[in-house]
């Protein structure tokens, strides 16, 4: 970043943050949610996270370290197994998200000599106190994570290469980032490589300003995520809900504010013609299920919360609001039909590839632009249907309830869009050992193990 846009950027940064001030002093005293991991967002780690990067660079000198940012959950479930495939080679690992939800899951799954910490502001200052304690030899940021101060800073200043994975462009991130392209022009030839999901993403990257040979589609490492075999802990989920061989079981995913409502009325409509249909409410954000346990009491809805559902308390009503995370995927395998949230409302909705995995089919509404590759794909594949409305939805739903044939071949085909778009993890764990100058470093017999 020359020293122009630097100035421009920074200088506005300093400015925003004078006038709002108050605002986010505000936002942080009546927010929980906003003071989670704030110190660590300003660059003011715990002891314990600079011991265990201390000892990353103690016990293996020789090992370089792989900063990996996962912004949220569904940032985070794309990465693991790639992270998982790399830990079997001469690496350190590291991660870092934005959200706590993101945080939450990242702890919960990785295992102790991966640190897990909050990803930095966009502060210069903030920015080089995290880089002191990583001490990355390549950074690996995740779908369209692209700040000015971080690519500067890691790139630039302190010459680590930087790629990103699993890019995407959505037509409305791209119309925003447009306003930014004279800045996005400078720092975007920072990226070491960008992998991006799509030829679309390819295109709207290069034209903000990336270099063509440093850009490569490769496709959607989300189709990449194996199918979780738990039957054990499926049979428990089955006895702690309360469902029995013969009930049907209706998820609604990743619901956002102003869906909920829709979904208990489509829930309430199907619970007419098929009284052996149980829901499970997935709110994408768990902290709003105080709210939607409001829509529920006033709609005289029986219902059981996840949390309090253990070995000794075991659910007796219809409807299950899941305020807990990372249990989801797993869940899907309960599920006869699946609804994806944000789609409703202009959201640009949420990955349907988990409950496609299970072999659930999936429904969604108008509003897919974040996910429109896979959403196209869907459809013609005909694994899944789009619907506009409320009553769209119910009849769709009544159809595939009513109708096993069309359900079973909209299975058998959703298995068939999976089969055919796998490839991706393999390929950006060959990318990132060759940045690393590692991929020819192990046997062959060993890199057989990573596919």
């Amino acid at each position: 970043m020359s020293f122009f846009w630097r100035l421009l950027y920074n200088g506005f940064l300093c400015v925003a943050l004078l006038l709002t001030l108050p605002v986010w002093l505000l936002y942080l005293v009546l927010s929980e949610k906003a003071r989670t991991g704030i110190w660590q967002k300003l660059g003011h780690y715990t002891t314990e996270q600079q011991q265990a990067f201390q000892h990353i660079r103690e016990l293996n000198p020789k090992r370089p370290c792989v900063w990996f940012h996962a912004v949220s959950v569904g940032e985070f479930n794309a990465i693991r197994y790639l992270l998982d495939s790399l830990s079997r080679y001469p690496v350190s690992l590291c991660v870092s998200t934005t959200t706590r939800t993101g945080q939450a899951l990242a702890r919960k799954i990785c295992p102790p000599e991966i640190p897990v910490f909050f990803f930095p502001f966009d502060l210069v200052p903030v920015i080089e106190r995290t880089l002191a304690m990583v001490h990355p030899q390549l950074l690996v940021l995740t779908e369209t994570e692209l700040w000015p101060n971080v690519l500067d800073r890691v790139a630039r200043w302190a010459g680590v290469p930087v790629l990103l994975i699993n890019g995407r462009i959505s037509p409305s991130s791209f119309r925003g980032y447009c306003w930014l392209k004279p800045l996005l022009a400078e720092l975007l030839p920072c990226l070491s490589h960008a992998y991006m999901q799509s030829e679309k993403d390819a295109e709207r990257l290069i034209q903000l300003g990336a270099l063509p040979e440093k850009v490569t589609p490769v496709g959607n490492i989300k189709f990449d995520i194996p199918r979780q075999h738990q039957p054990d802990l499926l049979a428990d989920y089955r006895q702690r809900f309360g469902i029995v061989p013969e009930d049907l079981v209706l998820i609604c995913a990743s619901t956002h504010e102003g869906e909920d409502a829709l979904m208990l009325e489509a829930y309430t409509r199907l619970k007419t013609d098929f009284p052996e249909l149980k829901l499970i409410l997935a709110p994408r954000h768990p902290e709003r299920s105080a709210k939607i346990q409001k829509l529920l009491n006033n709609r005289a809805i029986r219902f059981s919360l996840r949390s309090r559902l253990d070995e000794q308390h075991y659910s007796v009503a219809s409807v299950i609001l899941l305020d807990t995370i990372g249990e989801l995927s797993v869940l899907y395998g309960l599920a006869t039909l699946a609804v994806i949230g944000g789609s409703f409302i202009p959201k640009g909705g949420q990955n349907p590839l988990e409950a496609l995995r299970q072999g659930v089919p999936v429904v969604f509404g108008p509003h897919m632009f974040n996910f429109s590759d896979i959403s196209r794909l869907i459809l013609e594949y005909h694994a899944g249907f789009q619907v506009n409305d409320l009553d769209d939805l119910v009849n769709t739903l009544t159809a595939l309830l009513t109708q096993p044939e069309k359900y079973n071949n909209i299975v058998e085909n959703g298995q068939h869009l999976l089969d055919a778009n796998q490839g991706t993890r393999r390929f950006l764990l060959e990318a990132i050992l060759s940045h690393l100058g590692l991929l020819d470093a192990l046997p062959e017999a060993e890199k057989a193990l990573t596919t």
